[in-house]
Formats: structure tokens, C-alpha cells, sequence
């Protein structure tokens, strides 16, 4: 401060303590703002960065906000809870997994369940056909509804619900007819077989004769008062048949029976 009467001298700064600000290319924004600065042309000026802290970020589920300024130190900021498979939990049919940070997938089992399908009987008519060559086939063919078993848990895959049977089955029988039987003596084999119509075998044909046979009898001679002659003769003889092999329709007899009775008058 100068006193009463002295005088005022300018102070100039030494040559090389002078700055030269003519070419300053500095501007607020690249100033903090509790910093002053001089522009180019000499106007004294207020920095605008702002100063910042890891408290001015802010975390919003799994995004970490960092707004724009100077952060004079480095930070970091953890998003979420660390979690892991242990962290999940399974409510019946339903897992819920907590928010958080999972580093690696995690994984929940619920329990398991199953689904089968009880014992069932499919009760069908089969279906029975001859062919003309004699082979049988059944075919059987039906559908029942039936309700799984069902224990609680998780079911990979349902089960049918309806149970269904099919299929069919042949069989060849031996075609037979009446060539096929054969004759030995008077009996007849019948091979068995399919007969798609009648049958028959003749054995061989017989025959049963009585011989020629002479029968001597002596007739009985009676004369009436009258005169009248009555001659009577009876007599039988056993024979044996002539018997050719073969069938006989009737059978002939082995006795010849012989009678018989004549009358002659005489003039008295």
C-alpha cells in the first residue's frame, strides 16, 4: 500500500517470466471445475469436468452406471450376488433361481417321477378263415383304453394310454380226399387232414355160392280108400358155401332143405 505522497511504479515482469497465452487452445471442458484457467485471448475462466467417485456410480440388476467425469482413482463395483447351483431351490415341478451373479451355469434336479401302464388283459374274438387249400389263419385285432399309473416327480415321457393288439397266425392242414385212403383187407385207413369234401373206398368185392348138391330122400307112399296115391318127400343136407375173398353184401346159407308132396288117383 503506498503512503501519503509517494509514487506509484509499475511492476514489469522479467522477460523471461512472461507467458505467452496468445496460443492456448485449453477450454473449459478440459478443465476440473474447481480449476481457473486464462483462455487465448486473456478472459479468465472456470473448468466444468466434474470431480467423481465410485460413489457417484450406480449398479441396476446386472448394469453398472458410471456417469461422465474425472475419477481420480480407479474402482470397481460388484454386480449382484455371487451364486451357484446350491443357491437354486425345486418346489414341486418348479426351480427358482435367485438373482445374482452366476459365474458358471448352474443346475437343479426336481424329483423324479414315473408314468406306467398297468397290467391289462385285451380281451378280442379272433377271426377264423379256411382257404380252399386248406390253411387256417386267426387274426385277432383289438384296442383298450387304460390309465398310467402316475407317481409325483418329473416324467420324461408319457405313456400310451391306450393299449392295442394285433397279428394273425396261419397254419397249413394236409389236403386229403379219396385217394388218400388206402384199403387193407376189409379195413379202410383215413389219414388225417382236411377233407374239403366227401370221401369213400370200396374194399374189394366177394362172393359167396352154395355148390351143386345132390339129396337123396326116400318119399313116403300112401293110398287112400279111394284110390288115390299120395307120394311125400322132405329131407335137408348142411353144405359149405364157396367164399371168394372180398366184401359180401349178404351172407348164403349153409343148409338145403328139400320138400314136398304129389298126389295121383288110379281108376277103381
Amino acid at each position: 500500500m503506498l503512503e501519503f505522497g509517494e509514487k506509484a511504479t509499475a511492476w514489469m515482469p522479467a522477460k523471461e517470466d512472461l507467458i505467452n497465452i496468445g496460443d492456448s487452445n485449453v477450454a473449459a471442458g478440459d478443465v476440473l471445475a474447481s480449476k481457473i484457467f486464462y483462455t487465448s485471448n486473456g478472459t479468465r475462466t472456470t473448468g466444468t469436468i466434474a470431480s467423481k467417485s465410485s460413489s457417484d456410480s450406480t449398479i441396476s440388476n446386472n448394469v453398472v452406471s458410471v456417469p461422465n467425469g474425472y475419477y481420480a482413482a480407479s474402482f470397481t463395483k460388484t454386480v449382484g450376488t455371487s451364486r451357484t447351483s446350491s443357491d437354486l431351490t425345486a418346489s414341486g415341478a418348479t426351480v427358482t433361481a435367485p438373482a445374482g451373479y452366476y459365474a458358471s451355469n448352474a443346475s437343479k434336479a426336481i424329483g423324479s417321477g414315473s408314468a406306467t401302464t398297468p397290467n391289462t388283459t385285451v380281451s378280442v374274438t379272433p377271426t377264423i378263415s379256411v382257404g380252399s387249400d386248406a390253411k387256417i389263419t386267426v387274426s385277432v385285432s383289438g384296442t383298450k383304453s387304460v390309465t398310467p399309473t402316475i407317481s409325483a416327480g418329473y416324467v420324461s415321457s408319457g405313456t400310451a394310454g391306450t393299449i392295442t393288439v394285433s397279428g394273425s397266425n396261419t397254419s397249413q392242414m394236409t389236403l386229403r380226399n379219396s385217394s388218400s385212403l388206402t384199403v387193407s383187407g376189409n379195413t379202410v385207413s383215413v389219414p388225417a387232414g382236411y377233407y374239403a369234401s366227401s370221401a369213400s373206398k370200396a374194399v374189394g368185392g366177394g362172393t359167396a355160392t352154395t355148390p351143386a348138391t345132390t339129396i337123396t330122400t326116400n318119399p313116403t307112399i300112401s293110398i287112400s280108400g279111394s284110390g288115390v296115391i299120395t307120394a311125400s318127400y322132405s329131407g335137408t343136407k348142411s353144405v359149405t358155401p364157396s367164399i371168394s375173398a372180398g366184401y359180401i353184401s349178404a351172407g348164403t346159407a349153409g343148409t338145403i332143405t328139400v320138400g314136398g308132396s304129389s298126389t295121383k288117383s288110379m281108376t277103381v
